[in-house]
């Protein structure tokens, strides 16, 4: 594990030749996106297929750099399943850590990838039902004062914990 005294950079990388001037430039880690809805980053020219995302984490792994996948979205219930998959390709392509928004996917990601480092996206919140679920779990994070958006704590309030 690295130092929590030293100030670690962590550069933002939307294709290959970004990642390799990031890590060539020195970041301690960079983040990428696979072209998907579950990166926030979803825009035409950025991000990564499977096979890029590979040779993308070679290079940076091959120069001491680690490299994190983003899942930071606020997907509904039914585009769950498509993080969970984000999350098994990040593991499967060789990424050391997610950088995820949902809580019900910070719970799949300690479930299932306990190799995987989790970072909590600095727009983390909770948008589905599984959330609200979790949140009731005795195992789940030590914190009570719980603040919904209005239509979800109204969903919410009709599922029996």
């Amino acid at each position: 594990m690295r130092s929590r005294n030293k100030i670690q950079l962590n550069a933002p990388a939307g294709n290959l030749l970004s990642l390799i001037a990031a890590v060539d430039a020195g970041a301690d880690s960079v983040y990428i996106g696979f072209k998907s809805p579950t990166n926030l980053r979803n825009l035409p020219g950025l991000n990564f297929s499977l096979t890029e995302a590979v040779e993308a984490v070679d290079y940076a792994h091959q120069r001491t750099t680690r490299v994190h996948v983003t899942v930071n979205t606020y997907p509904t219930d039914h585009q769950l399943k498509e993080c969970f998959r984000t999350v098994d390709n990040a593991d499967e392509v060789g990424a050391d850590a997610v950088i995820v928004a949902n809580l019900a996917v910070l719970e799949y990601v300690r479930d299932r990838h306990p190799n995987l480092d989790v970072h909590l996206s600095c727009i983390v919140g909770a948008a589905d039902s599984a959330v609200g679920r979790w949140l009731q779990t005795p195992r789940s994070l030590p914190v009570r004062p719980v603040f919904l958006v209005p239509w979800l704590l109204h969903f919410v309030s009709k599922i029996d914990f």
